[in-house]
């Protein structure tokens, strides 16, 4: 969803993103992103770019209002199926399927190559699962796939998890050591594909793979 929440925006498996109404429903606009499938879609927080992570491993930026291409970031050599802003919306870093971690400049339309500059950057979301501050949330022998999706929460350091277990799990953020405590809550019957807070942070919605089920948590 945009930032002021008037927008969502949503990628198909045809290569487009449909820009919807909040309120109604209505598809006001469709952007042709590419030929392969939309993987992640994520507005910067000033609201005036809309990032757009394909399985053709490219990321690219839609002027918000004209949704014109305005940037297109080649590096990736998987699809691009996480992306995080920082919060003053300068900046981005991607992840891709290969567990490849890349940082954008927007203005410079470029790929930042020296990762070390970009170690005391602030992000405005955190669901790349390929980062020093996540570097806890593998399980032992893991093959970096197990993980799915994560999602930090919005006000406490709490970051949420979906696994290829079947399990939705909570750890305190940063999670750094592996050994860290993790509360494990079950309820789906096949992987969990993807998690998110609500903007409030009350509620953590988590969908299920093979089993197409959507469940609503509520924290407490």
């Amino acid at each position: 969803a945009s930032p002021d929440g008037v927008l969502i925006a949503v990628g198909t498996e045809e290569g487009k993103v449909h820009l919807l109404d909040a309120s109604s429903g209505q598809v006001l606009q469709t952007i042709a992103a590419s030929a392969r499938q939309v993987a992640v879609v994520k507005f910067a927080p000033n609201g005036q770019l809309l990032a757009v992570g394909t399985h053709d491993g490219k990321l690219a930026l839609y002027a918000a209002g004209s949704w014109q291409l305005v940037a297109s970031f080649d590096g990736h050599h998987a699809l691009v199926g996480m992306v995080d802003w920082s919060e003053d919306s300068r900046f981005l870093r991607s992840c891709s399927a290969d567990c490849e971690l890349l940082f954008w400049e927007v203005a410079g339309r470029a790929q930042v190559t020296a990762a070390a500059t970009m170690a005391n950057t602030k992000w405005a979301s955190h669901s790349c699962v390929i980062a020093w501050d996540v570097q806890g949330i593998w399980p032992a022998d893991s093959d970096r796939t197990d993980i799915n999706s994560i999602d930090l929460h919005p006000s406490r350091p709490l970051l949420a998890m979906g696994d290829d277990f079947r399990q939705v799990e909570l750890a305190r953020f940063p999670c750094i050591d592996r050994a860290s405590a993790k509360k494990t809550f079950k309820g789906h019957s096949e992987h969990v594909t993807n998690v998110r807070w609500s903007r409030d942070g009350s509620r953590l919605v988590s969908c299920g793979g093979l089993d197409a089920g959507l469940f609503l948590w509520r924290l407490q």
